[in-house]
């Protein structure tokens, strides 16, 4: 597809989120456009309930300065006036400070939005998460209170020699430690029992007297101990818990507390609550102070913490509808956008995968909690700890010319860089395949086109990572059934793996409210809670392993046997996740198309100032102004610079009067004709240096959010997009990453060897660069032969190896544990190489076989026995190579082996080829091919009359090994019978070929060029037969 031909893969769906401030800007204007002195604005603010409560649930110390203490001093003032700017001209909701409406686009070309009278407007509370999981906390630690309660495991922990891990603490943890978010205990026999008793929901009163009845001598509190122990290290759960999509916590607890019998005063105190709460709720804002007052002072009395409640405002509308045609041209756009957008590339993620690979290899699926875990895993990605997150980058010449673009526009002196489709399509790498999203939220703000009817320009705020991930906090009070089932459910109805949410406590405080939220999704992977509501997915339960078509890594359920894919359900920041969230969702988003690269090239670097950007009617980036106070005072020729400094500084710069201060996501609007305001922006600046300034888009005079008095509201509008199914009905996002597995779920057989266990020594021979055929053919080949001889060495194999540096990894397996006399020997041989120069160093490691990639643990053995005959093969061609008996080109031996392993382990000459052509592109080497043609069909006939007599002597020698190769056959095919095959016949005997490759030149290219000729031999080769066939009958393959 062509990007000037685009059909809208996305469509938008017919439901919008508005969000507005909770005054309109008509009110600030006011108040900052009279001529009142501070103790008049003091007095407004006084006199104003609707502030007055909305300014108590956002700060109830800054509440009580003004409205208990009566302070009056100037910092103060500063404050409220922030606090008022922010409910008059910021749409993000938070508290009462903003309000959200659901809206439909129209059938018409008709954009109406005309919001309800403040009387109208909803507030929905719950208890804030911090103070919830306190209270849990409380009635937890309480023997007497928590007797009636139930408890059961913590599934994600896990058991590591004789010590229970418990891999993530969250906020419930009292202590948590930033250092270590996770504990671990002793695995005594009274651990165990106790894990084992409560794998489900059991009393604690049960659990005490099963533990008195296996240990009779234990007392009281020494049984109580060890309960409140694993409770407070969370490796049990009490049925308090709530889960993070649960609509309202406290009926929750109340909930629980009622059905098991607890009725003691704190169930009383919490009733009351509650009952407050939905008083509370029915008030309209401006009338409600005192309730909620007396709410945070009884909950104040059960426990104390900074805040209290989770207060949200929806605002009813008369009307909240887009035009038609406004939602056309938004599609287009956005349409046309993405299709410039990169894959996301998270570069962590991709050396997490070859570290992988290098460990694990390309067949095992491996437990995440192992894989996570430093001590007998990979450990998390170097990002983690240092918590940060990938930079998307592209330093092509594409983009290094569209930044030259920018800054040549700039150099003109224009206010706005107006970009066309050509130049967008600049910065594309021409790729308009299908986009791989299958959903997204996009937050705008719709800015009215001067005083043209329904026409506006769009500000492209954020995107999310998919459809309802900005929604989900407001489901459980504006939900019509249309958000759930047709953008939530749009994320997952088409694809054959497990989508699932992510139930997890944060392990900050402050961001516990963010992450509850409400979804349609029936799978939960519960970190530090569970869902009764779900099908709960423990930690324990996933697996991690690599696609063998995409080469991705994926997320696969043992119990499900399918593959997982988690989802974002809410807003937080993914640096604040666990190290098991946010794995499993940058295994999720890696390589999805990234709008939001595509918004970050537009900058122009080491500048102050950057322009409006803009792409027809949608504006990519607003001017903004990077201002220092170093500056100021040099504009200033002083330090002490005020008000009146900054204010000529803003000129000089052509900086506008009404622009907004920019400090992450909030933003404060300033009119330096204000003289409030002017010294509101100049305290900001001398306390932080530095400070960003970006353009009000809106006309402040023009917009186009009303209320029934003709007031005028900002706005912001989430949007959501998924992929046009009508388009594209079978492709979607996580149905690309899927192959069917060829059996079920592959246990990962937990083997490993020690030096000298089981008789294994693995010795890792560094510093041969130049000189392993030597070593391999003469060194290796002349000692293990001796050591055969001595009748002590069982088997033995090599392969070649870079981590980076090249060495020989050698694998030495004796009939008994070695003694002293074999080590020193094998000490001795070390030496030799040192000293001839051969090696630089010689390391002896643990040997862990590739087990599930030769089929499992029924074959390893016998896959060992093909390595070393294998291995004592290379050996001999490699040392017939060094002293001329073998005098043949790498080409043809590599050509000869590959065709010597196909023909033990799979004879039939179709399925040879059908196996080659699935492993490799078919027309690689093809020109290659040409040029040897006669020779390379020659080798692949295997016509004894027609190979010289030095191929024929290098087809014995590779026969050497037909023996245990018929045997490991064998093997495969009885343990395929039993249904125990742990990999794919086929893949195994490509891992066999692709070793054995290894073993006599380590180059994937050669090797790669080898397999290729093979395979164009042995097609032509059956063309030929076909065609003799055809001509004189008979059959044509075999």
């Amino acid at each position: 597809m062509k990007a000037t031909d685009l059909l809208c893969e996305y469509k938008i769906h017919e439901t919008f989120l508005l969000r507005t401030p909770l005054f309109p800007i008509d009110n600030l204007k006011k108040l900052l456009t009279s001529r009142m002195d501070d103790n008049e604005i003091y007095d407004f603010f006084l006199s104003n309930k609707i502030f007055e409560e909305a300014l108590l649930v956002s700060s109830i110390d800054t509440y009580k300065m003004l409205y208990m203490t009566k302070s009056r001093k100037p910092q103060l003032l500063q404050t409220l006036i922030k606090y008022y700017n922010r409910m008059s001209t910021r749409s993000t909701p938070y508290g009462l400070t903003a309000g959200v409406s659901i809206g439909k686009f129209g059938n018409d070309d008709r954009t109406d939005i005309h919001i309800n009278e403040l009387q109208k407007y909803e507030k929905h509370v719950r208890v804030d998460f911090e103070w919830c999981c306190n209270l849990i906390r409380l009635i937890e630690s309480n023997i007497s209170l928590r007797e009636n309660l139930m408890i059961k495991v913590n599934p994600s922990c896990y058991r590591q020699g004789d010590r229970l891990i418990n891999p993530y603490l969250s906020i419930y943890h009292l202590h948590n430690d930033k250092n270590s978010n996770r504990s671990s205990i002793r695995f005594t026999k009274a651990v165990q029992l106790v894990m084992e008793y409560c794998t489900d929901f059991v009393g604690i009163k049960d659990v005490k007297l099963y533990l008195k009845s296996l240990y009779p001598d234990a007392g009281r509190d020494k049984i109580n101990g060890l309960i409140d122990s694993l409770i407070k290290n969370e490796f049990l759960f009490t049925n308090l818990r709530f889960s993070t999509s649960c609509d309202d916590p406290l009926a929750h607890i109340l909930s629980v507390l009622c059905v098991n019998g607890v009725s003691e005063n704190i169930y009383y105190k919490l009733n009351e609550i509650s009952r407050k709460i939905k008083e509370y709720c029915l008030c309209e804002i401006g009338e409600g102070i005192q309730i909620y007052l007396d709410i945070c002072e009884k909950m104040k009395d059960i426990y104390e913490t900074k805040n209290y409640l989770q207060v949200d405002l929806t605002k009813s509308v008369y009307s909240n509808k887009i035009s038609k045609s406004f939602k056309n041209n938004l599609e287009e756009s956005i349409n046309f956008l993405l299709t410039l957008a990169p894959k996301k590339n998270i570069s962590h993620i991709e050396i997490f995968k070859n570290n992988f690979l290098e460990k694990y290899g390309m067949h095992d699926e491996i437990a995440l909690i192992e894989v996570l875990d430093e001590n007998i895993g990979l450990g998390i990605p170097n990002e983690y700890k240092i918590n940060t997150q990938d930079n998307e980058k592209n330093s092509n010449a594409k983009m290094l010319s569209f930044q030259k673009l920018l800054n040549r526009r700039f150099r003109n002196n224009i206010n706005e860089i107006k970009l066309t489709k050509k130049d967008l399509l600049d910065i594309s790498d021409n790729d308009f395949t299908l986009i791989e999203n299958d959903s997204f939220d996009i937050y705008m703000e719709m800015i009215k086109d001067g005083e043209k009817n329904d026409e506006y320009d769009i500000a492209l705020l954020g995107v999310t990572s998919n459809a309802g991930q900005a929604l989900g906090r407001f489901l459980p009070f504006i939900d019509d059934e249309s958000i759930s089932e047709n953008i939530f459910k749009e994320t997952c109805s088409n694809t054959t793996s497990l989508v699932a949410e992510i139930n997890e406590y944060p392990s900050n405080s402050r961001f516990g409210n963010v992450s509850l939220n409400k979804n349609p999704f029936d799978y939960s992977i519960s970190i530090s809670s569970y869902n009764d509501n779900k099908f709960d997915i423990p930690l324990t339960d996933l697996y991690v392993g690599i696609d063998k078509n995409t080469q991705n890594l994926y997320v696969k359920s043992k119990t499900l046997n399918k593959r997982i894919v988690a989802i974002k359900t809410n807003m937080l920041n993914e640096l604040y996740f666990s190290k098991f969230s946010r794995f499993l969702y940058d295994l999720t988003y890696f390589e999805q198309k990234s709008l939001n690269y595509i918004l970050s090239q537009f900058h122009i670097p080491n500048s102050m100032y950057v322009p409006r950007i803009s792409y027809k009617n949608i504006i990519l980036k607003s001017a903004t102004w990077q201002v220092e106070e170093k500056e100021l005072e040099r504009f200033a020729e002083k330090k002490n610079w005020g008000e009146d400094d900054f204010i000529k500084f803003c000129n000089f710069n052509n900086i506008p009067k009404v622009f907004f201060v920019l400090d992450f996501d909030k933003k404060l609007l300033i009119d330096l004709e204000n003289i409030h305001l002017s010294k509101l922006v100049t305290n900001i600046l001398k306390s932080k240096k530095n400070i960003v300034l970006v353009e009000s888009l809106q006309d402040l005079n023009n917009l186009f959010v009303y209320d029934s008095n003709h007031n005028k509201y900002l706005n912001e509008i989430i949007v959501s997009f998924s992929k046009n199914s009508e388009l594209y009905p079978n492709e979607f996002l996580y149905d690309q990453k899927i192959l069917p597995n060829y059996n079920l779920f592959q246990e990962r057989y937990n083997q490993s060897f020690m030096f000298g266990e089981s008789g294994w020594i693995y010795l890792k021979l560094y510093g041969c660069r130049g000189r392993e055929e030597e070593l391999i053919g003469r060194y290796i080949k002349f000692f293990c032969t001796e050591l055969y001889e001595d009748k002590g060495l069982k088997k033995h194999f090599f392969i070649r190896y870079y981590d980076p540096e090249p060495h020989i990894r050698l694998r030495l397996q004796f009939y008994n544990q070695p003694d002293d006399k074999i080590i020193e020997r094998l000490n001795a041989w070390l030496r030799l190489l040192r000293d001839n120069g051969l090696i630089t160093k010689g390391i002896y490691d643990t040997y862990e076989p590739e087990i599930t990639r030769y089929g499992g643990f029924e074959l390893i053995q016998k896959a060992e026995d093909v390595f070393c005959a294998d291995s004592i093969v290379i050996e001999n061609i490699l040392y017939g190579l060094s002293n001329k008996t073998i005098a043949n080109s790498d080409l043809y031996l590599g050509i000869l082996n590959v065709l010597a392993i196909l023909d033990v382990l799979e004879p039939n000459t179709q399925r040879q080829l059908e196996m080659l052509q699935a492993s490799g592109n078919p027309s690689d080497y093809r020109e290659v091919f040409k040029e040897n043609r006669k020779e390379i069909i020659r080798l692949v006939s295997r016509d004894k009359s027609l190979l010289s007599k030095d191929e024929l002597n290098i087809l014995h020698i590779f026969k050497q090994r037909n023996i245990i190769l018929n045997e490991y056959k064998d093997k495969i095919l009885k343990v395929e019978a039993k249904g125990n095959l742990k990999n794919e016949i086929n893949d195994i005997i490509l891992s066999i070929i692709h070793m054995s490759c290894n073993r006599f030149k380590a180059d994937n290219t050669w090797e790669k060029k080898i397999i290729s000729l093979v395979r164009h031999g042995i097609y032509a080769n059956l063309e030929k037969r076909r065609a003799l066939s055809a001509k004189y009958g008979g059959r044509g393959n075999d």
